[in-house]
């Protein structure tokens, strides 16, 4: 076929050139050994023989064109050419390479954090399909335990429910070795079938382990987890662990880039609903009550309790779910309207109503936070960007006028300046395909450092060196190679070889007007990066200096967990008591508080709050609530605006009191 040969002829075109000049040289002898045959001398029938075979090297270069791609061919010349010109000057090359490295380096880091935070769906099949059920405000609706089964029993939404509790806390053990915390999620038991995940090693958790009243105890643990407590270990599966002092087994291992339904609420291990009971763990939840909350033995069966987030993958034809939602979430609404007194308080209360929203990206909060800055560290890397381009691009040019005569004799021998732009083009290309080859491998180092500082809770959600970011680089590639080479082809292009020669370029006075472009180009980006950059420290500056409402030189914060550490809730108080004095015994500690959740914690406790009466001002949202101490307002240098602080209260006893 024409196209193999062609492809042979380009793969072994040295072998394939030396075949036809001898070829062609044994043509010419033989029609040399005709003449002389015929009478003429050596020389006369050399001479006859070159006359009648016509320009020889004008018939090879026809006949090696004719083999192959000349034009794929002379851009390729035009490559080494490029390649040996920078090579000739390694200094100059290199502080370019370097200059793009980083340029590159820090646009593929912030790249990557930006997508994997903003714009990468979650690591399931068909991510399309899935929809969240939602409040008013965007967040996450909680439904009780009976909402998603009545849901999860429609034949429209047989196996396409995805119900969920908010990640929480535990202590694990393996073996002998000291407790550790581990992120647990408590889970329907076809969560994993219907997100369609298939087990890196083992199975997924199915409904047989989440039998009401009859929980299987096992566990499915993350493959990041598996990694780095287990150590990959082959055998983890069908492994004992200790969580809060209850034995679990180990059934499988999530895929690798699977880390649940929340970018930067990442979860170490996923378990039967049920199981919360033995671990005694509590997971948020909304609870609506009279008197006596329900017990957490009583969660799975009571409307009073919503504690379970709800996705959906819609099956294929369907739009919307919402008329099936709605009828499965209206046994739990009617129930916890009788709860309160008033017509006007049930329907103050039933004005909470959930939506379906596509979620392929699945909720998180991480990603709302991340928003802002991330967007403005990605302008502020691609002004960067055009920084260095502009600054490379001022440099390429620089050493284009350098060898200006270089170039007039090219021009005088017969190369045309379009060769001479393309070869401008392609030195600014191996210098962005350079710097994008250095710059890849500095922006896989500096991601992880990023992330760690900016979104430190989604660090491990963060996609590596994937088709997305190849794509995104070779583009960035292509672009910052057209900006790199194009001034100095536009140069290439005006140049005229007498005036070269007689060292007048005619094209001096419009290389100047690019070069004072690019300069004041580079010093209207340099000054927006100054302006952002002051900006950014004003604020940075006005964030640091904020009164918080507590003294940050002298706060010191640590956390713990008595009941997931085994403590019963007889046994706590003593622990309390003992770590308080403990601490007062430390030189320097003047008081010692505690609180359930802590400043800088990360976690929160918000409950709605309806006030009583006609007309009595009801809160727009949740109100964000924390337990503390009577020394707690003390230990933190808080000081009151007006009235006072708590005193102690006898264990045992309750106290309507609030701040």
């Amino acid at each position: 076929m024409p196209l193999l040969r062609k492809l042979g002829h380009l793969l072994n075109r040295n072998a394939r050139v030396r075949q036809l000049e001898e070829e062609m040289r044994t043509h010419l002898d033989l029609i040399i050994e005709e003449n002389i045959g015929r009478g003429h001398s050596r020389e006369e029938a050399r001479r006859l023989a070159h006359v009648a075979f016509g320009n020889v090297l004008a018939t090879r270069e026809e006949a090696v064109d004719s083999l192959g791609w000349p034009r794929l061919e002379s851009w390729g010349q035009d490559l080494r050419l490029a390649a040996r010109s920078l090579v000739r000057r390694p200094a100059f090359a290199l502080s370019l390479v370097l200059i793009l490295t980083l340029g590159i380096g820090a646009t593929t880091s912030i790249y990557t954090l930006v997508r994997g935070v903003l714009w990468q769906p979650l690591p399931v099949p068909h991510p399309e399909e899935l929809q969240i059920a939602v409040g008013s405000e965007g967040y996450p609706f909680l439904f009780s335990a009976r909402t998603a089964a009545r849901l999860a029993e429609t034949s429209e939404l047989h196996g396409r429910v995805i119900a969920y509790s908010s990640p929480t806390g535990a202590a694990v053990r393996l073996g002998d070795t000291p407790a550790e915390s581990i992120s647990l999620q408590f889970v329907r038991g076809d969560f994993f079938t219907a997100l369609q995940l298939a087990p890196w090693r083992g199975r997924m958790l199915n409904l047989t382990d989440d039998e009401t009243g009859r929980p299987r105890p096992v566990v499915v643990i993350s493959y990041l987890w598996w990694q780095r407590k287990l150590g990959g270990d082959p055998a983890a599966v069908g492994r004992p662990i200790r969580v809060n002092g209850q034995e679990l087994t180990v059934v499988g291992i999530a895929p690798a880039a699977f880390v649940g339904v929340s970018v930067g609420n990442g979860v170490d291990a996923w378990l039967p609903l049920g199981l919360h009971v033995p671990l005694n763990v509590d997971a948020s939840a909304m609870i609506v009550s009279r008197d006596e909350s329900p017990t957490r033995a009583q969660w799975l069966g009571s409307e009073l309790v919503a504690w379970q987030n709800i996705m959906l993958r819609l099956p294929p034809g369907m739009s919307s779910a919402q008329g099936l939602l709605d009828a499965a979430w209206h046994p739990q609404i009617t129930a916890m309207q009788e709860v309160f007194d008033t017509p006007e308080d049930r329907a103050d209360f039933g004005r909470r109503t959930p939506r379906l929203a596509p979620s392929p990206q699945g909720f998180s909060s991480t990603r709302d936070d991340f928003r802002r800055v991330g967007l403005t560290l990605l302008l502020l890397v691609g002004a960067v960007v055009l920084v260095t381009a502009a600054n490379s691009s001022t440099l390429l040019l620089l050493r284009m006028l350098g060898r200006s005569r270089e170039m007039g004799v090219r021009l005088a021998l017969g190369a045309g300046r379009w060769r001479l732009a393309r070869g401008a083009l392609m030195e600014g290309f191996l210098l962005s395909v350079a710097g994008a080859a250095c710059g890849l491998l500095v922006g896989l180092w500096l991601t992880p450092l990023l992330a760690g500082w900016l979104v430190p809770k989604a660090a491990d959600s963060l996609p590596g060196a994937d088709l997305a970011l190849l794509g995104f680089l070779g583009g960035l590639t292509i672009l910052l190679g057209l900006l790199l080479g194009a001034a100095p082809a536009w140069l290439m292009s005006r140049l005229s070889p007498q005036s070269i020669l007689q060292q007048r370029s005619g094209g001096g006075r419009g290389s100047m007007r690019l070069g004072r472009a690019l300069i004041v180009l580079q010093l209207v980006l340099s000054v927006m990066l100054v302006a952002v950059a002051g900006s950014l420290a004003l604020d940075l500056r006005r964030v640091l200096n904020a009164d918080l409402g507590y003294a940050r030189d002298s706060a010191i914060t640590t956390f713990f967990d008595l009941r997931a550490a085994g403590f019963t809730r007889e046994q706590q108080p003593a622990v309390v008591e003992r770590l308080r004095q403990a601490a007062l015994s430390l030189p320097q500690v003047r008081a010692v508080g505690f609180a359930s959740n802590g400043v800088l914690s990360g976690s929160q406790s918000t409950s709605r709050i309806f006030f009583r009466g006609a007309g009595a001002w009801q809160p727009p949202a949740g109100v964000q609530h924390e337990g503390v101490d009577e020394n707690y307002f003390n230990a933190m240098g808080m000081r009151l605006a007006r009235g006072r602080g708590f005193t102690a209260i006898p264990t045992g006893t309750k106290s309507p009191r609030t701040v």
